[in-house]
């Protein structure tokens, strides 16, 4: 890694794309949930319409529309499980240990600061320093893979 390029990693700029690709796990469980909400009303208009007697077009339409939704949760799920892969790869690079399981429970088990720095038996205010630090290392080996 150049000096430009380590300069770019610890940058602004760069700890935010590095910050973006560890948060993306979050953006993705969340659009698990609305998938999830959205099938259950799609189950619950189902058996509203199995109670009424209703074999209609609506009827196939929802069950067609709900086929489409259980391949969507299904490859959603298998771009979160990649991306949790590619984050913990990440995070596994980190030589402190410290600087591992904070970023693991920040952004693969979607704790707040509060919440990490209880996990890990720290006062919180030390806890941003400590992410701070290891987002900077993270950064540094995210921008070397790219």
């Amino acid at each position: 890694m150049t000096g430009e390029e380590f300069a770019y990693a610890l940058s602004e700029q760069g700890l935010q794309e590095t910050k973006a690709f560890l948060s993306r796990t979050g953006d993705m469980e969340n659009e698990l949930a609305l998938f999830h909400a959205r099938m259950e009303q799609m189950r619950k208009r189902k058996k509203a319409l199995e109670t009424d007697g209703a074999d209609g077009p609506e009827k196939k339409i929802l069950l067609a529309a709900m086929t489409e939704m259980e391949q969507q949760i299904l490859d959603a799920y298998k771009t979160l499980l990649a991306a949790e892969a590619q984050v913990r790869c990440l995070i596994q690079k980190l030589p402190d240990q410290l600087h591992r399981e904070l970023l693991e429970w920040k952004h693969l088990h979607h704790l707040s600061f509060f919440a990490a720095a209880e996990k890990l038996h720290l006062d919180e205010r030390h806890v941003y320093r400590v992410y701070k630090k290891a987002l900077q290392a993270a950064s540094v080996f995210y921008h070397q893979a790219q």
